[in-house]
């Protein structure tokens, strides 16, 4: 579980998680602030707590080992410089595109992401009800909460909360580092309304802890307010995220105080009744077994998918992976053939009349193959967007890319995803699938950017293993579906889909 900081709240969250759970997992948490040394042959999942964090990429996880967690909308908030304003979908592509799985803190963030990639999970954080409850001890005048960083503008705290709170001298209580974690129970039963003023949270720590103490919200409408507020009744949700708004809602509370502490009550109970750990930590199981269940599960790479493949075979080869429950992920070459279909003296080829791809220079593989686009084969996007198999990039061009510079690299991916993300829109593509398995250092920089996983030459060779392979879990295999096909000039092996049939039902 990869953490940004010690005793904050995603900590206090994975360890809470890790107790609930550690008679079916063991789980390692690790401080980004410490910038941890991880082996990633020490474990089957990481939990990445953040989103935008870059570290976990260094370790060299699998794609399908990593969960991403979705805390928080800053991906969509014009006023944070520190994040491009994203739709969910481009979100999806250059935050989530490595990830196997993504967990929600709330539902708003589960409906927005959910449609941009295939496993969406809602994982709401509890509390600990043995640390927050109401003490019933609230009196006199009204009194206000507010914690967290100061510092932070995505708070609001200087330039939203404290105009009004000054102009009216309501009392303010601040814990800013300066309170425990054994202390902010009895922090928060000394106020009757908890301020949150942020601008893109998702699941404020504060409005939890601070409605299970006791406590009346005041608060913007981030995260999950409308989960677990009703407005005016046991909370306000300001119409606008301005000083006047919060003004506006300070005096009606102020007015109202004997409602406010009684709204407080009951919100104490509505939370030990709605918000335990023991009715969220299913959740979280789910993803995680889930998660391991695909990772665990045999995995099928086929390379070559471009202009001149036939759909017809296409379809009959698919079919039969279908038929024992395995899906596959496509390799797909944006520009040129990558089928085997003609002779060149010896050797089965791409092109008539020219040696094969592996022989050539990358020059000539683009010349001879920028009149054959991919695009154009609508009916072999129209099969692939309607099945459930992913699909990878295998290079813009078949051109050997440990032969290219950096620049060429990153250029080409670029492309190639940008053509794949337009073609798939409701697929998102993990893999880079190095042509002819040829790789550098710079590719892996490059592809380590774009979140993608490198495949080249681990796994089973399905083909030279055909006769005698027995599929198991957590294996993979990779091949070339055109080799299979009667059409096919490549005979180095005896292949065909009826062997590979009998080979696919050897589990």
């Amino acid at each position: 579980m990869l953490v940004d900081k010690p005793n904050w709240a995603f900590d206090y969250y994975a360890k809470q998680i890790a107790k609930e759970l550690e008679s079916e997992f063991e789980f390692h948490l690790k401080y980004v602030v410490e910038n941890p040394v991880v082996d990633k042959n020490e474990y089957d999942l990481i939990w990445v707590y953040f989103w935008g964090e870059e570290l976990y990429s260094y370790y060299g996880f699998q794609s399908d080992q990593i969960i991403k967690f979705v805390s928080s909308h800053r991906w969509e908030d014009p006023e944070d410089k520190n994040y491009p304003t994203l739709t969910p979908h481009q979100f999806a592509r250059r935050y989530l595109r490595d990830a196997s799985s993504v967990a929600c803190v709330s539902m708003r963030l589960f409906e927005e992401v959910k449609e941009s990639h295939p496993h969406v999970y809602v994982t709401r954080n509890g509390y600990d009800k043995k640390m927050f409850y109401n003490l019933n001890r609230r009196s006199g005048e009204m009194k206000l909460g507010w914690v967290g960083n100061i510092t932070d503008p995505v708070k609001g705290y200087h330039d939203i909360l404290m105009p009004p709170i000054q102009k009216h001298g309501f009392k303010l209580n601040t814990a800013s580092g300066n309170v425990t974690r054994e202390q902010i129970n009895g922090f928060y039963n000394d106020i009757d309304i908890i301020l949150v003023s942020s601008r893109n949270e998702g699941e404020p720590l504060t409005l939890i802890e601070g409605m299970a103490a006791g406590c009346f919200p005041v608060c913007t409408n981030v995260g999950l307010t409308t989960e677990l507020i009703k407005n005016y009744d046991n909370g306000i949700i300001v119409d606008e995220r301005t000083p006047e708004a919060f003004e506006k809602a300070l005096i009606w509370c102020n007015q109202n105080i004997d409602v406010v502490r009684a709204k407080g009550k009951q919100n104490a109970q509505l939370m030990r009744d709605s918000r335990g750990w023991e009715i969220f930590i299913p959740y979280f199981r789910r993803c995680f077994n889930e998660t391991l269940e695909r990772k665990n599960a045999p995995k099928f790479r086929n390379d070559d998918i471009s202009f001149d493949t036939d759909l017809g075979n296409l379809k009959k080869f698919c079919e039969l992976f279908w038929q024992n429950g395995y899906s596959q992920i496509h390799g797909v070459t944006v520009y040129g053939n990558s089928n085997t279909l003609y002779k060149y003296g010896e050797d089965a080829v791409e092109y008539e009349g020219h040696p094969s791809v592996a022989k050539l220079e990358n020059e000539e593989i683009i010349n001879l193959s920028k009149d054959k686009d991919f695009r154009k084969r609508k009916d072999i996007v129209q099969f692939l967007n309607a099945s459930k198999d992913e699909v990878a990039l295998h290079g813009l061009y078949h051109t050997d890319y440990s032969k290219m510079s950096e620049k060429e690299q990153r250029q080409h991916i670029e492309e190639g995803l940008k053509i794949l993300d337009e073609l798939f829109p409701d697929k998102i593509v993990r893999y880079f699938i190095a042509p002819f398995n040829r790789t550098n250092e710079s590719l892996y920089k490059v592809c380590r950017e774009m979140k993608l996983e490198v495949l080249a030459a681990s796994g089973v060779h399905l083909e030279d293993e055909l006769e005698k392979v027995v599929i198991k879990k957590g294996n993979s295999y990779r091949y070339h579906h055109h080799r299979f096909y009667p059409e096919s000039k490549f005979d180095y092996y005896d292949l065909s889909l009826d062997k590979l049939s009998k080979a696919l039902s050897r589990k």
